[in-house]
């Protein structure tokens, strides 16, 4: 039997004092559960940097880990391990001051692993990773800030009940409560779900539900700034069959970047971009079906305060594309989501080319007689709801 594993607590806390590393710091509280006849569970521990009360924490690059990865099962048998990620966080709360000099990465994944022939790969789902800052703390990244909680399920390798693991996202975000926060570089929010594969070329089986999660770039008071690129995803990607089998759906989540009070701000000095496409697997074989795709809630909104893209354009993404067929299975079902630049009482301006897609693609048929699958569109949309509300586009803008 393989041991359940849960990771414990690592922590970098100045409640009053000074912390300065000079170098690299790596804040390690993973979880891997061990092999075995019975599948065992992973459970990602804590990952924390904080200054409060006014502590100060100055380090060069930095990651935080506490991701999950499920133990393997070698019997033939039954089912993986699930995967559960943790918290990887980075706060400064009461005047507290936390400075990366370099980049910085945080990682709360849940990952199920493949096992032997004959198994069933279990559920990965992605934890709490975060940037965040109140009560008058401030943070400052001078490269990129990257928080990740992803989720991938496990391969179904022909056991238990033929399908691939349920791969879900968690909460991503990088969020400005009262004061500011500053990225010198890319800032990337992502929370993805990936279902696991149907089995492989000489397993049949099929793929596993990808749901996406919450990623986040936010400000309720207080400054944003990001001196690259800005990103969210929360995409759903459905586990493609192996052999022969149906593919998993694909359901993206929400990816969000937006104020909501008047005074607020998000500045991006380049492009922004929110992708909550959903994404079915493939099928094979006669009587299976592509998994259906179905995009979720991508979102630029301003509910007061102000949105300003500098010098680049925005994309938000919330297409649904079916899986595609061979074999003599049928595509599966798009259904696109929910796509809009919204202000409502503040201020979005957008220098580039701006686009809002939430259109819909039916399955594909790569091989075989199996039919193409439909597609029904989402809601795209421009959205200046109140008088006094403002969007201001400096090129091209497509809404489909």
């Amino acid at each position: 039997t393989g041991g359940n594993a849960t990771g414990g607590t690592a922590r970098a806390s100045a409640p009053n004092g000074t912390i300065t590393v000079l170098g690299t710091t790596g804040l390690i509280a993973q979880a891997q559960s061990g092999n075995g006849a019975t599948a065992s569970i992973s459970q990602g521990g804590s990952a924390i940097v904080q200054a409060n009360g006014p502590g100060t924490v100055s380090v060069g690059d930095i990651t935080l880990l506490s991701a999950a990865i499920g133990g393997g099962n070698t019997t033939g048998a039954g089912t993986t391990g699930n995967a559960n990620g943790g918290t990887a966080q980075i706060v400064a709360t009461g005047n507290g001051s936390i400075t990366v000099t370099g980049n910085a990465s945080l990682t709360a994944g849940g990952t199920a692993v493949t096992g032997s022939a004959g198994t069933d790969g279990g559920d990965g789902r992605g934890g709490n990773a975060s940037i965040s800052q109140g009560t008058g703390g401030q943070v400052t990244v001078t490269g990129t800030g990257i928080v990740s909680a992803n989720g991938i399920g496990g391969a179904n390798m022909g056991g238990g009940d033929g399908i691939g693991g349920t791969g879900t996202g968690g909460d991503s975000r990088i969020t400005v409560n009262d004061l500011t926060i500053t990225i010198g570089g890319l800032a990337s929010a992502m929370a993805n779900g990936t279902g696991g594969a149907g089995g492989n070329i000489g397993t049949a089986g099929s793929g596993g539900a990808g749901i996406g999660g919450l990623a986040n770039l936010g400000s309720a008071i207080g400054t944003l700034s990001i001196g690259g690129n800005g990103q969210v995803a929360a995409r759903g990607i459905g586990g493609s069959a192996g052999l022969n089998g149906s593919g998993g759906a694909g359901t993206g989540g929400s990816a969000l970047i937006g104020t909501v009070t008047p005074t607020a701000a998000i500045t991006i000095a380049n492009l922004a971009s929110s992708d909550a496409g959903g994404t079915g697997g493939g099928a094979i074989g006669a009587g299976n079906t592509g998994g259906a795709g179905t995009g979720g809630t991508a979102q630029m909104f301003a509910t007061g305060g102000t949105i300003q893209v500098q010098t680049g354009g925005a994309t938000l993404t919330a297409q649904g594309s079916g899986g595609s067929a061979s074999g003599g299975a049928a595509g599966g079902q798009g259904m696109g989501g929910f796509a809009e630049i919204l202000a409502a009482s503040g201020t979005v301006r957008i220098t580039g080319v701006v686009s809002a897609l939430a259109a819909a693609f039916g399955g594909q048929v790569d091989s075989g007689t199996g039919s193409s699958g439909t597609a029904t569109g989402g809601l795209a949309r421009i959205n200046s709801s109140q008088a006094t509300s403002l969007i201001d586009i400096g090129n091209d803008a497509t809404v489909t």
